[in-house]
């Protein structure tokens, strides 16, 4: 799809030069600016200051052995989704994720720690040594999470819609 590509151009036969785009950092966010872009039918270019992609998925060698910089989790793998499938690929065919449990773990202490499981996206503190003072503030935290994960994806829903109109 060329969003620039009009039906003029088209019936005339002659090609349409592509709008160009730069895109600074080859990370998830740049990668997937990057996609979108050329979905739309943009000449794409990435900048990246590493001598690989990554940003903070980046992975690196040194003295035999290699280092994952990166993520260890995907909290959101229908975002990675949404791009195999804006190429016409499925991501299943190319990545194997794996299910993590525990899906988080929080060290408060060598003996007292907080977990969640992606089945159950519930918080248990593990612990006789956890106050009710400090459950109450982590009780704090997660009701600001909650609200802050709500915008972030009230903020990626428009996102869309204005996307939709190229």
């Amino acid at each position: 799809m060329n969003a620039y590509y009009t039906d003029e151009a088209r019936a005339s036969g002659e090609p349409t030069p592509r709008p160009k785009a730069l895109v600074i950092g080859s990370g998830f966010g740049g990668l997937a600016a990057a996609i979108r872009l050329s979905v739309m039918g943009y000449e794409v270019q990435v900048l990246e200051q590493l001598d690989g992609p990554g940003g903070r998925a980046y992975v690196f060698a040194q003295d035999g052995y290699t280092f994952d910089a990166g993520p260890t989790i995907i909290t959101a793998p229908f975002l990675l989704e949404e791009l195999w499938a804006l190429c016409g690929r499925r991501l299943q065919d190319d990545v194997d994720l794996r299910l993590m449990e525990p899906f988080y773990r929080i060290r408060l202490t060598t003996v007292a720690f907080l977990t969640t499981t992606p089945t159950t996206n519930k918080w248990s503190a593990k612990s006789r040594h956890l106050t009710r003072a400090t459950l109450r503030v982590f009780g704090v935290w997660l009701r600001w999470l909650s609200v802050a994960a709500a915008s972030v994806l009230r903020a990626w829903a428009r996102l869309r819609l204005i996307g939709s109109w190229t």
